[in-house]
C-alpha cells in the first residue's frame, strides 16, 4: 500500500534463509529492516517512526504526545525479549 507515495524496493526474505551478509543490516537477523540512503534501521516501530518523521504527510502514527508515549510503553511491555 503506497500511503506516503515514497519510492521503494521490496526484497522478499524468508527468515530461515536470510541472504549472506544480512547481519550487517540487522545484527540480530530479524525482519523487517529498512535501508535508506543515509541510514539502516531495524524494527517495524522504529522504521514507521522514521518514515513519519522524514515524510510527515500524511501522518500515519499517533499525533498526541501522551498517546505516543502510551503506545511506546505498550509495545515494550508486550514485546517478548
Amino acid at each position: 500500500m503506497d500511503v506516503k507515495w515514497i519510492d521503494y524496493e521490496v526484497q522478499p526474505l524468508v527468515s530461515m534463509a536470510l541472504p549472506e551478509g544480512y547481519e550487517e543490516i540487522h545484527p540480530l537477523k530479524k525482519i523487517p529492516a529498512l535501508v535508506d540512503d543515509q541510514i539502516t534501521l531495524a524494527d517495524s516501530s522504529v522504521i514507521c517512526e522514521y518514515l513519519d518523521e522524514c515524510y510527515p504527510d500524511p501522518q500515519l502514527g499517533l499525533v498526541d504526545l501522551l498517546e505516543r508515549a502510551t503506545d511506546r510503553w505498550l509495545e515494550e511491555f508486550q514485546t517478548p525479549n
